[in-house]
């Protein structure tokens, strides 16, 4: 066995499709994922950065584990590593901070493989574990420039996943025994992919057989 991951997200549906899928990247690298901070030797912590209090409870967080097993090797990743990596650097016990742009390729790095980042959707499918629900990422990113918002910076412009590998990872969804997924996105009815809109791919999610 590779070691044991311990994985925490904070914030949004589209935070927990990509823990999930950061879950199956250290189980194909033949690590054991533990919700046992204490026996982990990596803390991954998927974090959010909408607002000032979710900053401050990412800080928390780190300075938590640490203290609970100094020895671990904490990486950070999501929203407030890719906005705020020079301040989560400095701090005690975190040994990498990861930008969303590389997050799907953490369980690889930890291993030193040799990787380029897959993009935005280079996920792992899952395996169900007991849960009947599933998330499934169609969007990410957003191209509007609002004063108050930092998710343009911390996930870059709007992009719409392939429709194809979309379906591919619905149909293995249904296969593995989900009976209920959650699309997710930064803005899910802006999907648009070549001719496909929203509702086009809904109807051919609908279409895939099985329950």
């Amino acid at each position: 066995m590779a070691g044991t991951a311990f994985i925490a997200h904070f914030g949004c549906r589209l935070n927990q499709y990509e823990a999930d899928g950061m879950k199956a990247g250290f189980l194909n690298e033949g690590f054991k994922i533990t919700q046992n901070v204490e026996e982990s030797d990596y803390i991954v912590l998927n974090t959010c950065t909408v607002t000032n209090r979710a900053d401050a409870k990412n800080r928390s967080s780190i300075r938590r584990y640490h203290d609970l097993n100094p020895r671990a090797k904490i990486i950070v990743t999501g929203c407030y590593a890719t906005t705020d990596a020079d301040v989560i650097s400095s701090m005690p016990g975190v040994y990498s901070v990861v930008d969303n742009a590389r997050k799907a390729i953490i369980p690889a790095l930890v291993k030193n493989k040799s990787t380029r980042a897959d993009g935005r959707f280079g996920y792992p499918y899952r395996k169900r574990t007991g849960n009947a629900r599933a998330y499934l990422k169609i969007q990410d990113g957003c191209n509007k420039s609002c004063s108050y918002c930092k998710i343009p910076h911390a996930r870059g412009g709007g992009v719409s996943r392939n429709v194809e590998e979309t379906i591919q990872e619905a149909t293995n969804l249904v296969s593995q025994g989900f009976q209920e997924i959650v699309l997710t996105g930064v803005n899910i009815g802006w999907y648009k992919n070549d001719d496909v809109d929203f509702y086009s791919l809904l109807e051919k999610l609908l279409n895939i057989e099985g329950e």
